[in-house]
Formats: structure tokens, sequence, C-alpha cells
């Protein structure tokens, strides 16, 4: 067997294991009514806390479109949060559009395109 073929079965035992791993975890919303979350939390090795599912649920179930929030750092406002609200607005009726500081664009880029 060749070193190539022994790391790629490791590298897929190890992403197998990660997956079994993230989706035993436990939640904070529903994985059937949320089944796009729980995707996005494979694909980004994650989880989304249940501040973050707070905040998601507070700002989508709200008609008044004139609030302010505020959020602490490193609570999740770029990874998370900004990613899963967008999707959600952007339902096939609604445009997203998220504005950011110039030294951040290329990040956000990066984010958004995954």
């Amino acid at each position: 067997e060749s070193l190539d073929l022994k790391n790629d079965k490791e590298e897929r035992q190890r992403m197998l294991q990660n997956i079994i791993t993230n989706v035993l975890k436990q939640r904070s919303y529903s994985e059937t009514d949320n089944a796009s979350w729980l995707l996005f939390e494979m694909e980004n090795n994650l989880l989304i806390h249940r501040t973050q599912y707070s905040f998601l649920k507070m700002t989508h179930d709200k008609t008044n479109e004139t609030d302010i929030y505020q959020l602490k750092m490193g609570e999740g406002k770029t990874l998370v949060i900004l990613i899963l609200l967008s999707q959600m607005l952007a339902n096939g009726k609604n445009i997203t559009r998220i504005n950011c500081l110039e030294p951040l664009m290329g990040a956000m880029q990066e984010l958004l395109k995954n």
C-alpha cells in the first residue's frame, strides 16, 4: 500500500469521525427545521451556540425593521450570525446586502463565497 493511499484513508477516517462527532452534539435549535444550519456547522466545523441561535431567532421574528442590536466581541457575529442571517433574509423574494469596512472586504468575500 502506497503512502499516499494510506494518508488518504487516514484523512477520510478523520473526516468521518469529525462528522459523526459533530452530528451527535446537542444543539439549541431543531435540526429538522433548520437542516441548512446543520450543513453550515458541518462545512465550517463549528457549533451554533445558544446565544447565536437566540439572536437569530429574535431578529428573524421581529417585524420592526429599525431595531439596533449590539453583540460582544467574540460572539460569532462575522463567522456565524452574519452568514446565517443573510441566508435567512435571502429567501427568494428579498436580496441581502452586507456592508462592511474596506479593510474587511477580502475576508468577507471569502466567507460569503464559502
